[in-house]
């Protein structure tokens, strides 16, 4: 037996792909996901089309913003529908951070649409050297939040954003802490999301309802209502 070469795609030096794999990009399509590294710096994926013995990217325009990654993460089936997912690291901190405040991202996974458009399905926030935590925001969260990291103690704070544009309008909304195991009792009242004979972390609500324009206050509380239930959304990262 032998292979014959229909086609092939050639990428620049700096792109070097480390997964590759074939599967479904949509319920009539198949394609191959081509995972990246880039410069030795962050991450990348590609979608090939094979149709008239031709590779094709599907990738183009306003696509190529939305599959880079902070570091390599390869394309997987993330909500278990059969269909790859491509990731893509997004900021979700204000850009005026405070000196005391560290920036934080957060990992979008986006179905192909008619194979011309990019939906987001999932997004997601894990933590696997500190808190160790995963928090999969609930869809009423999704671009209607801010995150920040203490940069002096183990602490995130999540704030509702109320304004796309204006940055200076957010307002606290849950508070997590990951402390040593002895100062459980100072933090009565918070939920537990995961402890070990070590450390605990805990979550708390902060309500800021009193601070919020009347016209944000109904969005806002339906987000109180979801943070005052984290073990729905937030799990220990196994």
């Amino acid at each position: 037996g032998f292979f014959e070469k229909i086609d092939e795609i050639t990428y620049p030096t700096e792109m070097e792909p480390y997964h590759v794999q074939v599967g479904k990009v949509d319920k009539q399509h198949i394609a191959i996901f081509v995972d990246m590294y880039v410069n030795n710096s962050y991450g990348k994926t590609d979608v090939l089309l094979y149709g008239n013995k031709k590779l094709k990217t599907i990738i183009v325009g306003k696509m190529s913003e939305l599959v880079t990654q902070n570091y390599p993460i390869p394309c997987i089936d993330i909500d278990g529908d059969g269909i790859l997912e491509i990731p893509h690291t997004e900021n979700v901190s204000p850009s005026n951070l405070k000196k005391s405040h560290l920036s934080m991202d957060v990992n979008n996974y986006y179905k192909v649409v008619n194979l011309s458009s990019l939906k987001l399905v999932r997004q997601i926030y894990e933590d696997p050297y500190e808190m160790n935590i995963k928090i999969d925001f609930p869809r009423e969260f999704w671009n209607r939040y801010y995150m920040v990291k203490d940069a002096y103690s183990s602490k995130i704070t999540l704030y509702y954003r109320t304004d796309d544009t204006n940055e200076s309008s957010y307002y606290p909304l849950m508070e997590l802490y990951h402390i040593d195991i002895a100062h459980k009792e100072k933090y009565s009242g918070f939920s537990i999301i995961d402890e070990n004979d070590y450390y605990v972390t805990l979550s708390r609500p902060i309500d800021s309802t009193t601070q919020i324009a009347k016209e944000y206050v109904s969005e806002y509380k339906k987000l109180l209502q979801l943070v005052q239930s984290p073990e729905k959304f937030i799990k220990r990262l196994e």
